[in-house]
């Protein structure tokens, strides 16, 4: 297997047919989504040698649909343009992603909470990832989720951690800071934007 850390494999199937004595599996996990604005990668795959045996890994089923629609739009485009009619010939498979098996072994949830700072009995819930709302998940609708669950009344003792790099000056932290404050939801989201390793192995353990 020939496996690219970005879903935009095309020009890998191009050297497989072009230089490979033997076929081979190419795999590409589907990360940041953002940079093909002109749909220009999601055309070359479509246009590709790959296979059917070769697939675009998903972490999730909203980022397998997103990719669908990247190759719809795609193919339209292509078919009004050129007049060429093709869709894209891999395959698309969900396969979320994980963290190393021993992350956090030997640490209890409470002995992990207790040395964040966190109460031991809330319901935590976790997010981690850099902060950026054009290569990364945007949270402005995970806030106003999480305000609708407890106005519902249908969570009690929640709370949010968002952990990841992020500059507290910047734009975007201050514009996350800002609907925090006007929901009111301060004392259950808490931004934890420097982690290293051991904080980030405690967090997974503590939520």
């Amino acid at each position: 297997v020939f496996h690219k850390g970005d879903p935009y494999i095309a020009e890998l199937a191009d050297l497989r047919a072009s230089c490979a004595k033997k076929p081979y599996v190419i795999t590409g996990r589907a990360h940041t989504l953002s940079t093909d604005c002109n749909l220009s990668k999601a055309r070359d795959l479509i246009l590709s040698s790959l296979t059917k045996s070769d697939a675009i890994l998903c972490s999730t089923e909203a980022q397998k649909k997103v990719m669908a629609n990247f190759f719809e739009l795609a193919e339209t485009r292509l078919s009004v343009q050129t007049g060429i009619s093709a869709s894209y010939p891999g395959e698309m498979s969900l396969l979320p992603l994980g963290i190393e098996a021993d992350t956090g072994q030997g640490i209890a949830k409470l002995e992990a909470r207790e040395s964040l700072g966190y109460q031991q009995e809330s319901c935590m819930l976790l997010c981690v990832g850099r902060f950026s709302p054009a290569d990364k998940m945007d949270l402005h609708p995970l806030l106003l989720a999480i305000n609708d669950l407890l106005e519902e009344k249908r969570v009690s003792d929640l709370l949010v951690i968002l952990a990841g790099n992020g500059d507290a000056s910047g734009e975007y932290i201050q514009s996350l800071l800002r609907q925090m404050y006007e929901l009111n939801l301060e004392g259950r989201v808490r931004l934890e934007l420097t982690i290293d390793d051991e904080r980030k192995n405690l967090l997974y353990q503590a939520a």
